[in-house]
């Protein structure tokens, strides 16, 4: 039977009759399990004076009271459901996060225990594959069904494809092979060894353009095989077709071009070779960068091959700036200055800071400024130039300040290939005022073919190497002083 709480309130609907009778069972049922409840008014007599009965029933409302706790706050059933609900979903989320966790803790070195905990682990299941593929007495079809499991958990899982490529090679199906290893280096570039498969198939046919788009793949991905990558690199220079193949993949700048430029540079023997790939790179949309020229200039320069060093430096330069054949380069430091062999390189020295700033004469002009810490210092500045046999003058100010130094400072013009001086300017050291200094130095006919012009600290011993204090100069020039001079280059 039901009963209103309240009269005051109107009659609930169906569904709060329910939710009401639901609660008044509830409560019955824990009645019951108490044993407070009777089903016929209550007859049983109280015995006066019994202590003891007093406290059995004492102790009998209490337990009671805390077993209908949660029937005495009335919470709905859909609550109840509810949260019960969310703790089987918490429960289930923990267990989750703790199989995936001792799976992937177990998945390299005991696959078959990182399945008991998560029985579609892609990682587990491509591992066993790979180490059935890899047995001297290998089950081909076992291996394969791992890998197909990997495929089930995964559709597009690359390293199942893979060693499912390599199944079906060693089956001697070439064309599901290639099917195979395509699909797996179209699903990511970044899985090394189905594109080294796919650029050993390419080069075997000649392809050599799609054999390089896989090798590309494989040298973004995989650093580490660069060493190991580049006599077959070199080789695509030996034949005309590949080599074309490899300067057009070149042109698009791939982020190991200067890697290869550099041991290009250096290791390849056909020297011709390295100049035609230059040259054509650097009628491409992107030519080479100064740090990818500085090995193959340092090459030519070692072969003794200047003009076409200078050649190619020159490429480098704005065309206006090509016009200014003046010797030295740059001689008012009024452009960039470079790290490349033809002009001004300012290279960081411990205890030395070189910077172009403005010569504070009045006349508005660039001044070159050496500031010396007092420590010993190994310092150098130099410039290479392709001066004609002949004679010259070379002129320039020159302004110091406290310069300590043992023996000072000096310009010195020599021979690039040989250690043959042509000229030294007079040291200058202790601080004067803007002076200038003039050399006056030959170029012999032969054995001197490129010239080096460098700012040096002529220390004989290790004690004058060190120097403190400042020294600028500008207005630096070289000049030929006869008629028989050849023009400049």
């Amino acid at each position: 039977m039901l009963v209103a709480r309240d009269s005051r309130h109107h009659r609930r609907g169906q569904q709060a009759d329910i939710l009401g009778g639901l609660r008044s069972l509830l409560r019955r049922l824990a009645a019951i399990a108490s044993g407070q409840y009777h089903r016929g008014p209550k007859r049983s007599r109280q015995r006066h004076g019994s202590s003891a009965f007093h406290g059995r029933a004492y102790a009998r409302h209490d337990t009671t009271g805390r077993r209908v706790w949660l029937i005495k706050q009335e919470i709905s059933a859909w609550r109840l459901g509810a949260l019960v609900c969310a703790f089987l979903v918490v429960l289930w989320l923990a267990w989750c996060v703790v199989a995936q966790t001792a799976a992937l803790s177990l998945v390299q070195s005991d696959p078959d225990a990182a399945l008991s905990f998560v029985a579609d682990q892609p990682v587990a299941l491509n591992r066993l594959a790979q180490r059935e593929l890899l047995n001297s007495d290998s089950n081909l079809d076992a291996a394969g069904q791992w890998a197909q499991r990997t495929l089930r958990a995964s559709p597009l899982n690359a390293r199942a494809l893979t060693l499912l490529g390599l199944i079906a090679e060693r089956k001697g199906n070439q064309k599901s092979a290639v099917a195979l290893m395509r699909i797996s280096a179209a699903r990511t570039w970044g899985y090394p060894t189905a594109q080294a498969w796919l650029f050993d198939y390419e080069l075997r046919r000649a392809n050599y353009p799609d054999a390089l788009l896989h090798l590309d793949a494989f040298l973004r991905s995989d650093f580490q095989s660069r060493a190991e990558s580049f006599p077959m690199l070199a080789s695509f220079t030996a034949y005309p077709a590949a080599f074309k193949a490899l300067i057009a993949l070149l042109a698009t700048s791939p982020p190991w071009r200067d890697w290869l430029l550099s041991e290009l540079s250096s290791r390849l023997s056909n020297q011709a070779r390295l100049i035609e790939l230059y040259s054509a790179l650097s009628e491409t949309e992107n030519p080479p960068t100064k740090k990818e020229l500085w090995p193959y200039l340092s090459r030519l320069i070692n072969d003794g091959n200047f003009e076409q060093a200078y050649q190619a430096w020159l490429r480098t330069l704005p065309r206006d700036q090509r016009a200014r054949e003046t010797y030295p380069f740059n001689r008012d430091f009024d452009l960039p200055i470079g790290d490349l062999p033809f002009n001004w390189s300012l290279e960081t020295t411990a205890g030395a800071d070189m910077q172009i700033v403005a010569a504070g004469d009045g006349g508005g002009k660039r001044a070159l400024l050496v500031q010396f810490s007092g420590a010993r210092v190994h310092f150098a500045m130099n410039q290479l130039m392709l001066l004609p046999a002949g004679d010259y003058s070379f002129t320039g100010r020159v302004k110091t300040e406290r310069l300590v130094t043992s023996r000072g400072l000096w310009w010195r013009i020599g021979c690039a290939n040989s250690s043959q001086t042509l000229a030294n300017t007079e040291l200058v050291s202790g601080t004067m005022r803007w002076t200038e200094f003039k050399v006056d130095f030959q170029v012999p006919v032969t054995g001197c073919e490129a010239q080096s012009l460098q700012l040096e600290l002529p220390a004989r011993i290790d004690p004058e190497l060190r120097i403190e204090g400042q020294v600028w100069y500008q207005n630096l020039q070289i000049m030929p002083i006869t008629k028989t001079a050849a023009p400049l280059h």
